[in-house]
């Protein structure tokens, strides 16, 4: 956060220097705009509000399918008891199996509710702290702003100063 400060500080001393104003509401979008911080929380903050449902919560029907087909190719050499030889090179089978399975939840004890009451505090608690991050920089800005403000202020008052020494310097 101090290093942040520093660059919206060097920032404005930059800007008078090239004789570019900026007011506050400029540096403070600026510095919003720019914040990773702020931009990864509004992710994270999206994402929460994604897992905000009963899917994740366990709440919805599951409906799982599977196939397997099985080739295979066998050599065959056999000999019965009636004296019959059966002599097969790369005889083939298959298997073919499928399933389909549905379970839908009863009843588990209100895991279910507890955890979309969880998901939804969970968004809420993301919801507050990005506003809450906003607000610090929103904070820091101006601290910044008003700072260089108060010391642009002070250098005119030097400047005057010195100013009015030069003219006490002539006038002796």
């Amino acid at each position: 956060m101090k290093f942040f400060s520093t660059v919206i500080v060097s920032f404005f001393i930059c800007t008078n220097i090239f004789s570019q104003a900026i007011t506050l509401k400029d540096a403070i979008d600026i510095g919003l705009k720019n914040s990773l911080d702020i931009q990864v929380l509004r992710n994270n903050q999206q994402i929460a509000d994604v897992y905000n449902n009963y899917g994740v919560a366990g709440g919805l029907p599951v409906v799982t399918g599977s196939v397997a087909d099985n080739e295979q190719v066998n050599n065959i050499n056999q000999k019965l008891n009636t004296g019959e030889v059966i002599k097969r090179n790369g005889a083939s089978g298959n298997t073919f199996t499928s399933s389909l399975n549905a379970s839908l939840l009863l009843y588990n004890g209100s895991r279910v509710v507890t955890t979309k009451k969880r998901l939804e505090e969970l968004e809420l608690q993301s919801e507050q702290y990005t506003n809450s991050l906003i607000q610090n920089t929103v904070a820091s800005i101006m601290t910044a702003y008003y700072d260089v403000v108060r010391q642009q202020s002070y250098l005119k008052t030097i400047e005057g100063s010195i100013e009015a020494s030069q003219k006490r310097l002539e006038i002796v």
